[in-house]
């Protein structure tokens, strides 16, 4: 088993990481995924009780417990009960339990306030594709899912250039907030509607880190404001293929 612990503090600004998105949940799991495909071993990653409180929805702990159970058994997450002000007081709490863990970092798209761990990157940039299994949605024959609903305002696009993207696709299904029914509030719908797409179509989202997990970067088209704002999501899906355009 290895285990991973993710950062209490934010590497973009000052203050604590909350895992406050669902892509960030997502996220993070997918970084355990992809370590334990690439050195064949489980993984725990361990998360402090920020990560498990407060959010848009106050849902996380279901919301983690969601996501976990759309990989095999070999990704696994753990909460502690403990809000540690620097990542080596994070460390040496776990050390004290007995857990010999370790951080990532990004070295292809590092935040303000990175420092130390793995370099990670490498490995998102060959994400194993999950399977999905069959759910009863309804969907068409051929179809590309969607998704527009961003938090950030920077990540959304204007409803005129919405409506531009949106004429250049056929067939479309929704998922996320602006869809109804298990296409707004089950992943397992969703990312079975994703595993039988041809492309997703959509911003820069948790909605979009879902579909790398189900789609290559090349059947993923992203759209983004050249006003707008780019996580080290987006810039690593461009890096890996994506294609990515840019509005005006």
């Amino acid at each position: 088993m290895k285990h991973l612990a993710v950062r209490c503090r934010s590497t973009a600004s000052l203050n604590p990481y909350t895992a406050p998105g669902l892509g960030d949940r997502v996220h993070t799991l997918t970084c355990a995924w992809a370590y334990a495909n690439a050195y064949h071993t489980p993984v725990t990653v361990h998360v402090d009780r920020k990560k498990t409180v407060g959010g848009q929805f106050g849902n996380k702990t279901d919301s983690w417990n969601e996501i976990a159970a759309l990989f095999p058994r070999d990704v696994h997450w753990k909460a502690h009960k403990v809000e540690p002000a620097s990542e080596a007081e994070w460390m040496g709490y776990l050390a004290a339990q007995g857990i010999d863990a370790e951080m990532w970092g990004y070295h292809d798209f590092p935040g303000k306030y990175q420092t130390g761990g793995f370099d990670i990157a490498p490995l998102l940039a060959r994400i194993p594709l999950l399977d999905a299994a069959p759910r009863p949605v309804n969907l068409p024959a051929q179809y590309v899912t969607e998704q527009w609903d961003a938090n950030a305002e920077g990540r959304r696009l204007h409803p005129h250039q919405q409506s531009a993207v949106r004429a250049r696709y056929g067939d479309k299904v929704t998922i996320g907030g602006g869809a109804k029914g298990g296409l707004r509030s089950s992943l397992k719908d969703i990312a079975y509607a994703l595993s039988r797409a041809d492309l997703h179509v959509g911003v820069d989202s948790g909605f979009m880190l879902l579909a790398m997990l189900y789609l290559p970067f090349d059947r993923l088209h992203l759209y983004r404001r050249d006003d707008g704002y780019d996580s080290h999501h987006m810039k690593r899906a461009r890096a890996n293929g994506a294609a990515v355009h840019d509005i005006v």
